[in-house]
Parts: C-alpha cells; structure tokens; sequence
C-alpha cells in the first residue's frame, strides 16, 4: 500500500534548486496517485505543521505570513500550473519570476504579469488586493 495511502504524514521538500526540483515532485506525487489540490496542501500545510510553524504559515489565515504566488493556470486540476509562476509576493515586496529567469539564463514558463499593488491594509498592515493585466 503506497505510504499516502496509508495515512503516512508526507512533506514535499527538495535538497536541490528551490522551485524547480519541488514543481517536478508534486507532478510526481500526483502521477503516484495523490490528488493535485491534496499535493499542494502536502507543499503548504504539511510543510508548516510539521516544522511546528502552522500558527504562522502553511495557510492564508489573518495574521500568518502572506506570500504567495500567483499562477497562470489552475494547479488544483493541473499540478503542473504551478511552474506558470507570473507573479510572487514576498514580505509586501513584488517579484516576477520571468525578469529573474532572464538574468540567470533560465526560460520563462509564463510571461510576466503587469500587477500593482494596493496601498489599502488590512487590520494586519499587510496589503489586501492587487490586480493583474497581461
């Protein structure tokens, strides 16, 4: 019986380069049989939970840490979206993946998003809205 099945904890992480090598083991989680939306959480939530840091991050939750990433696509019906990175959010910082791919040599897997950031916070200070354009 395959370990998920057996209701064996799982965390998605890499030893190798961040992001490029994690996209390829959550396609391989769900070529194991591991629902997609259930391997994002595996990424996310698991990760979080199992480091003890589940009060601060793992979810989008007021007071957690925000960033997140906006992708091209639907990564819960297709895990592999989540290389069609246009957009990440870092401590209220913008940073689109394609400008970065550029300067050290690496394709893009999606055109840069023209997003802009709202000056409005939540209770938090953290901002609460952006909108993108292509």
């Amino acid at each position: 019986m395959p370990l998920y099945q057996a209701g064996v904890p799982l965390v998605a992480g890499t030893d190798d380069t961040a992001g490029f090598t994690l996209h390829r083991e959550l396609e391989l989680y769900v070529k194991a049989g591991i629902p997609a939306a259930e391997c994002l959480r595996i990424a996310t939530w698991n990760g979080a939970k199992y480091i003890g840091q589940l009060e601060r991050q793992g979810s989008i939750s007021p007071g957690k840490r925000a960033d997140l990433l906006l992708v091209d696509g639907n990564p819960t019906l297709n895990v592999s979206d989540v290389r069609r990175i246009a957009l990440v959010l870092k401590d209220g910082a913008a940073y689109y993946p394609a400008e970065i791919y550029k300067a050290v040599g690496v394709e893009p897997f999606t055109p840069a998003a023209n997003a802009t950031v709202s000056k409005q916070q939540s209770q938090s200070g953290a901002p609460m809205r952006f909108a993108t354009s292509r």
